[in-house]
């Protein structure tokens, strides 16, 4: 009989930095799914038909690293095989997050002595052909707790220009879609 992996997918939800976390998700075990035997794509597929939502990133948690620093990006071969890999070695249930926008998730010590870590989150959601939309007033209910975490504004166009304050590109009036119809929010209410 074969010993299969343990793992929590956890999806529909977003990551957050204030404090960073993966927010408002749901998650499900898997114990009994050989996904040794699965390729990459044959494994994004199972997980995209199990919650039938979109996947544009997928990541796991090292089994000895919290998040942030242990999220580790799965998105090809090689990086799926060492997936596995890890997770039978340890033998203990994997934690798994689906990204259903895009968002790029990047961690890395600030200095060898000091235990903050900066990390940045960067999405590639877009509205219609827009400029990336700013996800910075996205916040949990807890106050920040975690300095040096942002989230930047990324267009869709290229995938890494990142949007600044005062770029001509921001300008309100050109930012604005072509929409017939009536008005989907009242601009009044602040």
């Amino acid at each position: 009989m074969a010993i299969f992996l343990s793992i929590k997918v956890h999806f529909q939800g977003v990551f957050i930095n204030k404090p960073f976390c993966y927010s408002d998700g749901v998650h499900h075990v898997f114990d009994n799914v050989d996904f040794a035997s699965m390729s990459y794509n044959e494994f994004v597929g199972f997980l995209e038909r199990f919650t039938q939502e979109k996947c544009e990133k997928l990541y796991y948690c090292q089994p000895d690293l919290q998040i942030p620093e242990g999220l580790t990006l799965i998105s090809n071969e090689l990086q799926y095989q060492e997936f596995i890999d890890i997770a039978y070695q340890c033998g203990v249930q994997v934690l798994v997050y689906m990204d259903h926008f895009g968002t790029t998730v990047h961690v890395s010590k600030a200095n060898e002595n000091d235990n903050e870590d900066n990390c940045s989150v960067k999405s590639n959601m877009s509205i219609e052909g827009e400029e990336g939309i700013d996800l910075i007033d996205f916040m949990s209910p807890q106050e920040s707790n975690m300095e040096g975490v942002t989230y930047e504004g990324v267009s869709q166009e290229n995938g890494n220009e990142e949007v600044t304050e005062g770029d001509p590109k921001d300008d309100e009036d050109d930012n604005v879609p072509d929409v017939k119809g009536k008005p989907m929010f009242n601009e009044d209410i602040p």
